[in-house]
């Protein structure tokens, strides 16, 4: 059996934009058969009915707009793309997206301004009307001036939307009506930890949110609101600098996995039943700044976009735990891995 994978990446060392891969089931063997030309498409997203692609172009100004643009496609039946539509973020540098469970709104995190961009859906076309919500905070602390750099945007088990905003170090809860967001909670982590992404548990009741700054993955339990857990991602003689980037819940719902840009590692854990987290290992990721990861539909691989050494490592996964395959696929600048 074939599962067709798509590639982001961003603009450099040649790149051509979107990779299209045939990836085999049985073996994990990976191939490209094409590519779309687009400027730093960083982030992809699939509909939920597996029949458009979204991506984000990551720029301040594009097309002589303030801020960058999102695209989407409609996917053909061999998985090539036809371009359905552009429109205008009017943030700057949109790093992440998602849709909501019917495909009718799309929302964008544009990092370096925090804004939160909403726009709506209509068969896969975007209608150029983005709703734009801006954060901001104003407190200083300890001589940081707290702005806002939207990361993520996620939905939980319960239909909120959260935003997690690695410049404000918290994850914020929405209430989601009509197109109407209304704010409720927030999660918060340290001063100056820099959450990024989140994943949430499949029955509701727990969060976890990796830190790009701290290199540490919080726990939180989703009915109280309250942490419950911080977990280094990095051995404790590790020296050097480091950054964490993704984080994923594997198949099978057992293990939280997160990657190390610089350790150059995928750090495992074992979720317990109580959320919180036991670590498995750190597994050498075979390049340079792992980005992004993703396992592959039966839960079988794990294929991690090296950035920074312009490769796609594959690993076969056995009880959490991490096997090389020896199998490696050259992309330009690779940062993001989606199945349909």
């Amino acid at each position: 059996m074939k599962y067709k994978a798509y590639i982001g990446t961003y603009s450099i060392r040649k790149s051509r934009g979107i990779y299209i891969a045939d990836t085999d089931s049985k073996t994990g063997d990976m191939h490209i058969f094409d590519s779309y030309n687009a400027f730093n498409p960083s982030y992809l997203a699939i509909s939920k009915d597996c029949n458009y692609l979204f991506s984000v172009l990551e720029t301040k100004e594009i097309d002589g707009h303030y801020g960058g643009a999102v695209i989407s496609f409609s996917i053909n039946q061999d998985a090539t793309l036809n371009l359905v539509s552009k429109a205008y973020t009017l943030g700057t540098d949109p790093c992440h997206l998602t849709t909501d469970k019917k495909d009718t709104f799309l929302y964008v995190a544009n990092y370096s301004d925090g804004k939160l961009t909403v726009l709506p859906l209509n068969n896969g076309a975007i209608i150029n009307e983005p709703l734009v919500i801006e954060h901001w905070n104003s407190d200083l602390v300890n001589n940081r001036l707290k702005n806002s750099h939207a990361h993520c945007t996620m939905f939980d088990r319960n239909g909120r939307l959260c935003m997690v905003d690695l410049g404000l170090d918290k994850a914020i809860f929405y209430n989601v009506e009509n197109n109407i967001l209304i704010e409720e909670c927030a999660l918060v982590t340290k001063l100056g930890s820099g959450p990024r992404h989140v994943v949430f548990s499949s029955n509701g009741c727990f969060a976890w949110i990796v830190c790009e700054h701290s290199n540490e993955i919080y726990t939180f339990d989703l009915i109280s609101m309250q942490r419950i857990g911080i977990y280094t991602t990095l051995p404790g003689d590790f020296k050097g600098s480091n950054t964490c980037a993704a984080i994923k819940i594997s198949p099978c719902g057992e293990f939280i996995y997160a990657s190390n840009r610089g350790h150059n590692s995928i750090a495992v854990f074992q979720i317990e039943k109580n959320g919180k987290l036991k670590l498995v290992g750190n597994y050498f990721s075979r390049g340079k700044t792992p980005r992004d990861f993703a396992f592959s539909p039966n839960g079988k691989f794990l294929y991690i976009a090296n950035q920074n050494s312009d490769s796609i490592e594959v690993f076969l996964v056995r009880a959490g735990r991490l096997e090389y395959t020896g199998q490696s696929i050259s992309v330009p600048a690779p940062c993001c891995i989606i199945f349909r």
